[in-house]
């Protein structure tokens, strides 16, 4: 006989969390709110008080040359970050291809990443929320990736960042603002 996941109480939910996550207690959370640029190999991470100063602001940078190897490393860190700084709210844009056009592979393999994202965070009890990119910018009176970015290093006084290798940071702290627009879904 099969087990029905969709009939598991909260207990047994808990106790596959801890058993998860190695866990002996309930995850306490903070008024800190995450904000995700996710990609295959620099996701950038922002994680904000609740006065929206940063806490942390780091890519995680995956290595591998085989996708399982790159989602483990993933995994391993993105969940050291949600135990260290414990957000109650995670921000991501949410994925979509322009009337069919785009990089398929590059689609599917964003879609394997936030399945992963989505997987850890409800483990762990964290509210995620999705956002188009373009309501994003707009929130926090953007147009462009390069406004979000100009925006962002003179509000934090990032100076010595460069759009080529920043902007994924710069666009994860745009996210993390957007904690309280209405657009979130």
């Amino acid at each position: 006989m099969k087990p029905q996941i969709n009939n598991l109480n909260m207990e047994e939910i808990r106790n596959i969390r801890m058993a998860f996550f190695k866990e002996k207690k309930s995850i306490k959370k903070t008024n800190n709110v995450m904000g995700i640029d996710l990609s295959k190999f620099n996701t950038g991470v922002a994680v904000l008080d609740d006065k929206d100063e940063i806490l942390f602001l780091n890519k995680i940078s995956p290595k591998g040359n085989k996708e399982k190897y790159i989602i483990i490393d993933f995994v391993i860190a993105f969940k050291s970050i949600i135990d260290r700084y414990r957000p109650s709210k995670v921000i991501m844009e949410d994925i979509y291809l322009r009337n069919n056009r785009g990089n398929l592979g590059s689609y599917k393999s964003l879609a394997k990443h936030h399945g992963v994202v989505l997987t850890i965070l409800s483990l762990m009890d964290v509210e995620v929320y999705y956002i188009h990119n373009m309501s994003a910018k707009s929130h926090i009176g953007c147009k462009s990736k390069e406004d979000v970015f100009n925006k962002m290093c003179k509000v934090y006084n990032l100076h010595d960042f460069n759009f080529e290798d920043h902007n994924d940071l710069t666009d994860a702290l745009g996210l993390a603002l957007n904690k309280n627009n209405k657009k979130l879904k």
